[in-house]
């Protein structure tokens, strides 16, 4: 899978992909869509190809619809990869990417849920490569939410810092903000180099080894391990100081699960203290105590929830802990006792402002007036 023959086409070096996994979610797939065709793309202008990978054979058609009609007529090419069985999602996005991706090139990825701001390609794009790097992190900014399929949204969040564009990556380094940002996707760019390759390979050999826990879940995390392998491998991590991405949340599913794929906040804390207590690409495991302690405080905030999950028994949190070095009496602690933490468990009282603001409605606005309204303020403010 790592290994496999990689396209060349070194006579043309303006190329990116903007990578956009999707599941089930058709009805706001063209929000994020206009949010990509909308952005600016000064300085790539050779390839610039929207890779959609459908992980919903129902949806093919669908998907194949909205993807060629927003995108004609625009600077962007596309391509779908469906599957016609849904994979893990980490091993279908991988297996897309590395088979269309040139040497070299430039992959943006974004979640079925989140929104590019304007800049979003061509700051990173710019920065990855000046400084010759296989990984860009940059922030983002919390969150919106989409109600009603799509057409309306929640800006949970203040005024967008607007970048312009004279922001300059640095070398990335561990610390405890700095790795909180690691886990997402969509605030991650990478270049598709031997190094990039290596550090994919070590961080699935390491998720294979967490062998308790079901694959959809440990291979999840490989997002936030790969600033890690990727520095182990030999390759270059920067970090670019600007909010390039708004994540977003669909409100149907906030109020039923904590993630699509049905984990949860305190499982994937379980699986995190695992990795920063073992893994042999990490070095010195002294420096992430902090990090251990962190981590444990989410497990155990959300046990409850965990306990409840159907696709989580109590031998995988059993052996998890075993080795994490942990037993279970170190679940025990004030956050289990957390009050907030009680009440998510119970359908009735979870997700309740966001239930408010949909009774309400006085706080929802238009989606596309929002996509607007960014637009307007990078015109301006960077003009």
């Amino acid at each position: 899978r790592f290994d496999q023959k990689v396209s060349s086409i070194e006579s043309i070096v303006n190329i990116m992909i903007i990578f956009l996994p999707t599941y089930k979610r058709t009805t706001i797939l063209p929000v994020v869509l206009q949010s990509i065709l909308s952005a600016d793309t000064e300085g790539i202008d050779e390839r610039l190809l929207i890779l959609v990978h459908n992980n919903y054979w129902p949806a093919k058609d669908l998907v194949e619809k909205i993807v060629s009609t927003l995108s004609e007529g625009t600077l962007f090419s596309y391509m779908v990869i469906h599957r016609r069985e849904t994979l893990v999602p980490l091993d279908g996005w991988i297996d897309a990417i590395l088979s269309t991706a040139y040497e070299g090139e430039t992959i943006i990825i974004l979640g079925d849920d989140d929104l590019l701001a304007p800049w979003g390609i061509r700051n990173r794009y710019r920065e990855i490569n000046r400084l010759d790097a296989d990984f860009l992190l940059s922030d983002y900014v919390e969150r919106v939410y989409f109600y009603d399929k799509g057409r309306l949204c929640w800006p949970n969040l203040p005024r967008m810092p607007v970048s312009k564009g004279d922001e300059q990556a640095v070398d990335w380094i561990f610390s405890l903000p700095s790795h909180l940002k690691t886990p997402a996707i969509h605030n991650h760019c990478y270049r598709n180099t031997p190094y990039f390759r290596d550090a994919l390979k070590i961080a699935f050999d390491w998720c294979e080894s967490q062998s308790w826990a079901p694959r959809t879940y440990s291979t999840g995390l490989i997002p936030s391990y790969l600033a890690y392998t990727v520095q182990t491998a030999g390759g270059r991590v920067v970090w670019l100081p600007e909010a390039s991405v708004i994540r977003g949340a669909v409100y149907e599913e906030s109020i039923r699960q904590d993630y699509a794929d049905g984990g949860t906040v305190s499982f994937y804390s379980l699986l995190t203290l695992n990795t920063f207590t073992k893994a042999p690409f990490l070095g010195d495991l002294s420096q992430y105590e902090n990090l251990r302690h962190t981590y444990l405080k989410s497990l155990r905030a959300g046990i409850w929830e965990t306990f409840g999950n159907p696709n989580v028994d109590f031998s995988m949190i059993g052996a998890g802990l075993k080795e994490s070095r942990l037993s279970w009496f170190d679940l025990f602690g004030p956050e289990l006792l957390n009050w907030r933490a009680v009440l998510r468990v119970f359908p009735l009282f979870r997700g309740w402002r966001l239930k408010k603001i949909a009774r309400n409605g006085n706080a929802l606005i238009l989606t596309q007036d929002f996509l607007r309204q960014l637009q307007s303020q990078y015109a301006s403010d960077a003009g």
